[in-house]
């Protein structure tokens, strides 16, 4: 009897730890400082604390048997009552395979970088989190423990402190330095794709008179207003940089001679509409093109082509300005 009432009391005791270990993981489940998400063999949620609610800025509500984009508004299901892990998008979603592989293997994941973009008070945000997962058990059964730190604030300052080792403070477009590493880039990368690459180099005609003339203020205006047509007239995957002072490189992937001049002539044109409504002048720029064909054994140097482009843009100078000089390479 006394055998009895002791296993008893054992078992009770083995009852009561269980109870206070499984309330001490949802103390900390959902008073961590760290989003957390529980998830089911199946990738649908079981429970979430408070903080993901907050990371994501809704409101706390039931989360049992719903999917992650779906409760969290993934812009790849927002709006629809497609289930999130179904549709063309999900199956390259970097957090979906992460979770998957761990539900799948057993093993642990641990501080991975991700993005992934949601609708966030009803406009289109990008987030990024550090995710960490890892099997659990709970209540008898084993799951996968979730949790997202918020990095997006440090992501944007890294994006900033890019951005300002790459491009010309004056004019946004890209650096001497970052232009240059791109068309020595483009330029390897010929002997993989066997496109023509076009380089050009472009210089404000006569813009010392316009500082003399109008002030540096009014110069720097041009310069920016130029700055802002290229961007606005060459393809994503097109380059553009400030190569110093009124100088200006453009690079374009897969394009000719004859394309790269009717972009260039383009980019003439509206500097100088543009120009007649900040200081009542039309303003133009004299260029050098070179073509670079593709059959070459090895990349050419690229400062030699930068060079060439160069001296073709001075020989349409000195015949005359407001034109394109161009040549193979």
């Amino acid at each position: 009897m006394a055998n009895e009432e002791g296993s008893k009391t054992h078992n009770l005791s083995i009852l009561d730890d269980v109870q206070v270990s499984n309330d001490l993981f949802y103390a900390l489940f959902q008073n961590s400082p760290v989003g957390n998400l529980l998830i089911d063999q199946d990738t649908r949620l079981i429970d979430a604390n408070q903080f993901i609610f907050k990371f994501f800025n809704e409101d706390e509500r039931p989360v049992k048997g719903k999917r992650f984009g779906n409760i969290f508004n993934c812009v790849a299901v927002v709006g629809t009552e497609v289930e999130c892990g179904t549709t063309e998008e999900c199956q390259s979603c970097l957090l979906r395979q992460g979770v998957t592989h761990v539900i799948n293997s057993g093993e642990s994941l641990s501080g991975v970088e991700l993005e992934h973009h949601f609708n966030i008070n009803g406009r289109a945000d990008t987030k990024w989190f550090m995710v960490s997962a890892t099997p659990v058990g709970h209540r008898d059964t084993t799951v996968t423990l979730v949790t997202f730190m918020d990095i997006t604030e440090r992501k944007h300052r890294e994006e900033a402190l890019v951005k300002i080792g790459i491009t010309d403070e004056l004019t946004g477009l890209y650096n001497r330095r970052y232009i240059m590493e791109q068309i020595e880039k483009q330029l390897a990368l010929q002997l993989q794709t066997n496109q023509p690459l076009v380089v050009s180099m472009l210089d404000i005609d006569d813009f010392k008179r316009i500082n003399d003339t109008f002030g540096h203020l009014v110069g720097d205006e041009i310069l920016r207003a130029l700055s802002s047509i290229i961007r606005s007239s060459i393809r994503y995957s097109d380059y553009s940089g400030r190569f110093g002072g009124e100088e200006f490189l453009i690079v374009l992937p897969n394009s000719t001679e004859d394309i790269g001049k009717t972009i260039i002539d383009r980019i003439n044109q509206r500097l100088q509409a543009v120009s007649l409504t900040i200081i009542d002048k039309a303003v133009s720029f004299s260029a050098g093109l070179v073509e670079i064909s593709p059959n070459q054994e090895s990349p050419p140097d690229h400062f030699a082509v930068v060079d060439k482009a160069d001296t073709l843009m001075y020989s349409a100078k000195t015949h005359g300005k407001n034109r394109v000089e161009s040549g193979m390479f």
